[in-house]
């Protein structure tokens, strides 16, 4: 099978969070009020979500057709692309919660509101969490396989997702009023269920269907994206950001989101070389 064919749910997954995020940056700062919100016409959001919805519907239908009941399983790839985007999210982790301890001594607030409880909590997440990829990265996920230290540490990604929504929910009027928060929910929901699964691979025996983890995957490539970079370039460009943390946090969000590029890369070479 050539190689284009073998990742066409891949490259089709990374074209549709392109386009979608070029899309979103393009409103941004063409229609933007002072808030940061986009202030054109709600129609064209209307129709621009439709067609997004029913491009990942469409994709889902599309997988499901081509893998059927076909079931996988997924370990650490050990090419350079895998190792390189462990790293990156390792080495995120780490910058970030260097930044949180700055941030918590020199009193400047982190998180919108200035929460020290949940600076602390994503602290802690994210040196697991760095420690889990840094291990990944190394290749000595299958040697590690049967600690109980390592199995643990699966829960430190979805605690790092959670905890970021419910720092988001605290600020519940901020997200009511404002689209892009919706957003953000929307997609730390989505990579929240993505290393869900990530950790489900690991913990249960039996095999998952094939069809469920690209949709999962392509999901979470398609969504984090569109929420995370057209708020970091405005953090950039705009000096838009509320806070220190969050340009910082939408690039660990982004680096997260290539694991799920990964990892469906991974699955899709397993699966042809079965």
């Amino acid at each position: 099978m050539k190689t284009s064919r073998k990742y066409s749910p891949l490259l089709f997954a990374l074209l549709l969070g392109a386009a979608a995020c070029a899309v979103r940056c393009v409103l941004m700062f063409l229609y933007s009020d002072e808030q940061g919100e986009y202030s054109g016409s709600r129609a064209v959001l209307y129709i621009l979500a439709a067609v997004l919805i029913a491009a990942l519907v469409l994709y889902a239908l599309w997988t499901r057709k081509r893998f059927g009941e076909l079931n996988t399983r997924i370990f650490c790839g050990g090419d350079f692309a895998s190792v390189f985007v462990y790293a990156c999210v390792g080495f995120f982790q780490l910058f970030s919660l260097a930044f949180m301890a700055y941030a918590l001594v020199s009193g400047s607030p982190f998180f919108e509101g200035d929460s020290t409880a949940a600076d602390l909590l994503i602290m802690l997440a994210s040196l697991f969490t760095a420690l889990l990829f840094f291990i990944k990265a190394t290749g000595k996920e299958k040697v590690l396989k049967r600690s109980p230290f390592y199995a643990l540490l699966y829960i430190f990604p979805v605690g790092w997702s959670l905890i970021r929504l419910f720092v988001l929910f605290v600020e519940y009027s901020t997200m009511a009023l404002y689209t892009a928060q919706k957003l953000r929910v929307l997609s730390l929901v989505v990579l929240t269920v993505y290393f869900l699964y990530e950790a489900r691979l690991y913990y249960a025996p039996r095999p998952m269907k094939l069809s469920t983890y690209i949709s999962v995957s392509a999901l979470t490539v398609v969504l984090v994206p569109l929420s995370a970079l057209p708020s970091f370039l405005k953090s950039l460009f705009l000096n838009e950001s509320a806070n220190l943390g969050e340009p910082f946090l939408c690039l660990v969000e982004l680096a997260m989101c290539a694991v799920a590029a990964a990892g469906l890369a991974n699955a899709l070479k397993a699966k042809e070389e079965e």
